[in-house]
């Protein structure tokens, strides 16, 4: 009906409270609708219309005496922010410093098992899309590595060496990140980071796949624990993948990476998939 029919309904049903979910570019009729409810002393809610937005966290608030609604700002600021880089320190020096007997053999086997270096670097991106150097224990022989090809490795890999096929098994390559987690490019818990090359691939072919860049990426994720580990070559696989991550962004908190911490001991040992 009407504006007048509304006015009619509130004053006939003694109705409290009126909701406008008009689209944003009816905002003459919604000034209009304000202005005969208050007339009326009655409470108005608007639902605004910015679901066709790209939305992370949906956060509020005022600069300059105007409301502001944040679509793609990171969670992760102030006080929660500072909290998450205190447990990433903490928990990095205490894992890096239990796990030197582990570290050590693993590091010993690799050196035993096929020639070349320990260690694998590759550039991966990072918060805000900045590139970074990511560390991780060599599971490959040195000449099917690259650093600059993205080329993910699959099931029965050749490339892939015995020490390694153990290592990404129960993902103790990743263990080195640690140190990424110290030096500040990674968190313990965020999106896992991926190489460069593969996300020139897809950052314009899945939908809101840069926004995972929101945040810092980390040694384990919500994704990782709900079984997407692994080979992404399945660009389905892929997406639900995005899909994860862009939930715990969504839905960060304090509380939701520790639940993924504790979760992660279980899954690893439990339900080992990636290779």
């Amino acid at each position: 009906g009407s504006i007048e029919d509304v006015e009619l309904a509130v004053s006939k049903f003694a109705i409290q409270e009126v909701w406008l979910t008009l689209p944003l570019t009816h905002q003459p009729r919604i000034q209009q609708v304000l202005k005969k409810m208050r007339q009326n002393l009655v409470d108005v809610r608007l639902v605004p219309d910015i679901f066709m937005y790209d939305i992370l966290n949906r956060d509020f608030d005022e600069v300059l005496g105007f409301p502001v609604i944040g679509l793609t700002t990171s969670p992760q600021r102030g006080l929660d922010f500072f909290v998450k880089r205190v447990i990433d320190i903490a928990g990095a020096l205490f894992g890096g410093l239990l796990l030197v007997p582990v570290m050590a053999m693993i590091a010993l086997a690799i050196k035993m098992d096929s020639p070349g270096g320990v260690f694998f670097r590759q550039q991966r991106h990072g918060l805000d899309g900045n590139a970074f150097t990511t560390l991780k224990f060599r599971t490959m022989v040195i000449n099917g590595l690259s650093t600059s090809a993205f080329r993910q490795a699959t099931r029965d890999d050749p490339r892939i060496t015995r020490a390694g096929r153990f290592l990404r098994k129960y993902s103790l390559d990743e263990l080195p990140q640690l140190f990424n987690v110290l030096t500040g490019d990674m968190s313990l818990v965020g999106p896992r980071p991926h190489p460069v090359n593969m996300n020139i691939n897809f950052w314009d072919d899945i939908d809101r796949y840069a926004l995972r860049h929101r945040v810092k990426p980390g040694v384990t994720g919500w994704a990782q624990v709900h079984g997407l580990r692994g080979e992404t070559s399945d660009v389905s696989l892929l997406r639900k993948r995005i899909e994860y991550d862009l939930f715990y962004i969504d839905n960060w908190s304090i509380a939701l990476d520790i639940k993924i911490l504790i979760r992660t001991l279980f899954v690893v040992w439990s339900q080992p998939s990636a290779y």
